[in-house]
């Protein structure tokens, strides 16, 4: 240990120390053993490799503090300590107990090597300068309480691995930055997010806190990825998003802010809910797995080239615009159902397949070129309008409920089976029925221009119909309407 005792110790001794006037001291050095400071001091440097660093007094270096090992220590959080002349970080593994440490606004602090422990009841690290992590390293906490205060600019350099803040609270103030340059940065404590998070390409922003509130508010912007993943935990964006991949498995992710701009985006796993209420909502692809449930609520518009359900997972669309060019739902239970919601885009498909459900509830409309419903799955049409230009049935079910409108030009059923219940209405150019079964039961409506029965079933039950043009030159037409054919019947 080499600093300037004498002269400090004896200021002390003397009696001339001022609460208000902090003792101008040189260097100090620790590499072992205890330093204690019970006075606020002002030192030219600050060197720790190793020992204890302790006392009631504020330390400040007002030129380079090096820690490269070693415990910081205070009683409960309230001591102070500052880095004014700028902080380095490396070495070997530095732990932080009981105290605050502050690297100073104009200061510059480099970790770049060593983890840091974060003990005691009240642990607590400051950035109001700059802050740069150039490796892949860990800030973690095994005491009741850490926290990192970002209030400057943090960044995340250089190294391409991960630095993770494991169990340690970590907030980005309003007025902050927060720049993931290379890698990625995990949290596995609470996440508050006040200020600007920019991402570049092939970086990562991890939230994983389980069991926590995570607040991401502010700005998150860039063209890195987003996780997030903390199991029993809520994560809230309610401020600008737009970045260029979104991944979210575990917790609930609720979307509040006026637009999120997703990228392309996983939501999965067993146990997640993912709730958009904001009112645009932007992605370029949308993969729904698991058991995972997404909410699209609220008046607005979701803005996609593609949707693919699958697994179990639901989507649900409640009084949005959705404007989706390709929608696929693919497994068994896997279900999209949309209420008072326009579905679809010109030129835009919809795909049933393997068990995939899709209903159409309370006033909805469906748009696009094509509908394909294949492999056991189900269509549902009720109170609402499906215009998609042909809607195919290779297998599966199709249903029309009462309300439920096909308004496109083809209707073409090759297999499985359909119905038109009371109330329903089937229009369109072409009704082909090449094989399965196709039933109008009473009460419902047939406007179709051409009716073809190629193959397969159609039946036609109730009141009288009159049918425009009529051709039957395979399959069975039957049921206990009294037809009339105002054209051609061949």
């Amino acid at each position: 240990m080499n600093t300037s005792r004498a002269v400090f110790y004896l200021i002390i001794a003397m009696g001339v120390v001022s609460s208000f006037s902090p003792i101008l001291a040189d260097s100090i050095n620790l590499s072992s053993g205890t330093q204690d400071v019970p006075v606020d001091t002002v030192f030219t440097t600050v060197t720790q490799s190793g020992g204890t660093l302790t006392g009631a007094g504020k330390i400040t270096s007002s030129g380079t503090w090096t820690w490269t090992g070693g415990i910081l220590q205070g009683t409960d959080g309230s001591e102070e300590a500052v880095a004014q002349g700028g902080l380095n970080l490396s070495s070997s593994v530095k732990t932080l107990q009981n105290r605050t440490l502050t690297n100073a606004s104009g200061s510059t602090a480099t970790w770049s090597a060593g983890s840091i422990i974060m003990t005691g009841t009240d642990a607590t690290f400051i950035n109001d300068g700059t802050f740069n992590n150039t490796g892949a390293l860990q800030m973690r906490r095994i005491g009741t309480t850490a926290n990192f205060i970002n209030n400057g600019t943090f960044s995340k350099k250089t190294s391409t691995g991960i630095t993770t803040f494991s169990a340690v609270d970590f907030t980005n103030s309003s007025g902050a930055t927060l720049d993931i340059e290379k890698g990625s940065l995990r949290f596995t404590g609470t996440f508050t997010n006040a200020g600007d998070v920019t991402l570049d390409a092939s970086t990562g922003l991890l939230i994983s806190g389980a069991s926590k509130t995570h607040t991401l508010g502010g700005s998150i912007t860039g063209t890195g990825i987003v996780q997030l993943s903390s199991a029993s935990g809520t994560h809230n964006i309610t401020g600008t998003y737009d970045v260029s991949s979104t991944q979210v498995f575990n917790g609930i992710s609720n979307f509040s802010g006026t637009s999120a701009t997703l990228g392309n985006t996983s939501i999965s796993g067993s146990s997640t809910t993912a709730n958009f209420s904001g009112s645009t909502v932007n992605a370029t692809s949308m993969s729904l797995t698991g058991t995972s449930k997404s909410n699209f609520t609220n008046a607005g518009t979701v803005n996609a080239n593609s949707l693919s359900i699958a697994s179990s997972a639901e989507a649900t669309f409640t009084n949005r615009d959705v404007n989706i060019s390709t929608i696929t739902v693919s497994s068994t239970n896997s279900k999209l159902i949309s209420s008072n919601s326009d579905i679809g885009s010109t030129g835009g498909s919809l795909i049933l397949t393997t068990g995939g459900q899709a209903t159409f509830l309370s006033s909805s409309t469906v748009t696009g070129a094509t509908a394909t419903i294949n492999s056991i799955s189900s269509l549902v049409v009720d109170d609402s309008d499906f215009n998609i230009a042909t809607l195919t049935m290779n297998s599966g079910t199709s249903t029309f409920k009462d309300g439920g409108t096909f308004g496109g030009t083809t209707f073409q059923q090759n297999a499985g089976s359909s119905t038109f219940e009371i109330g329903s209405t089937l229009n369109g150019t072409n009704l082909n029925v090449v094989g399965g079964t196709a039933s109008l039961q009473s009460g419902s409506v047939l406007n179709s221009t051409n009716t073809n029965v190629q193959g397969g079933t159609l039946i036609l039950d109730g009141a009288a119909r009159t049918l425009n043009n009529l051709s039957v030159t395979a399959g069975t037409l039957r049921g206990n309407s009294e037809l009339e054919v105002a054209n051609n019947f061949t």
